[in-house]
């Protein structure tokens, strides 16, 4: 749990505010956190994750991720890539993502390059006034080219999202 504002947050690569580039198994909670202003000068605004394997778990849950830029990639809040052999993203709980910015895609969160048996949860979440400029999915972007897996999306609302192109 915890308030994390912005202004002193700011990564010159991914995650403005916490950015893990490789877990092999393992587990990763960011519970009912806040995160308010903070940018990536690429993908994902304040939380990004890549290389995530091996049955690895990353739960988020809970809180709100406001008004954090992804300068020049993808996720504006949230980035996840490189998701693959049965790792798992659970993303639930009463999340909202508001006014975040991707300068490609997902605004609020893009879940990108999802590759073999890969497990996404998005439920409860709300993600409204998010923008993906340049891209896709003003709320949400997944895209994969794996094989396998499973990707439910229930009980969330995304409302006011904007895009350049799609979604």
């Amino acid at each position: 749990d915890g308030t994390f504002p912005g202004d002193e947050n700011t990564a010159g690569v991914d995650g403005g505010f916490l950015a893990v580039s490789s877990l092999d198994g393992g587990t990763i909670n960011v519970l009912n956190c806040d995160f308010t202003l903070q940018e990536a000068g690429v993908n994902g605004g304040a939380l990004a994750f890549e290389g995530i394997s091996n049955a690895a778990i990353i739960t988020v849950t809970g809180g709100s991720i406001t008004t954090c830029d992804a300068l020049t990639g993808d996720g504006g809040g949230i980035y996840v890539g490189t998701l693959g052999d049965l790792a798992q993203i659970n993303l639930d709980g009463g999340l909202t993502l508001d006014g975040n910015v991707a300068f490609n895609n997902g605004g609020g969160m893009a879940l990108g390059q999802l590759g073999s048996d890969p497990l996404v949860t998005v439920d409860g979440i709300t993600g409204v006034n998010n923008t993906a400029t340049n891209g896709s999915g003003g709320g949400l972007w997944i895209s994969g080219d794996g094989d396998g897996g499973s990707i439910t999306l229930g009980n969330s609302i995304f409302t006011g999202n904007d895009t350049g192109v799609s979604g």
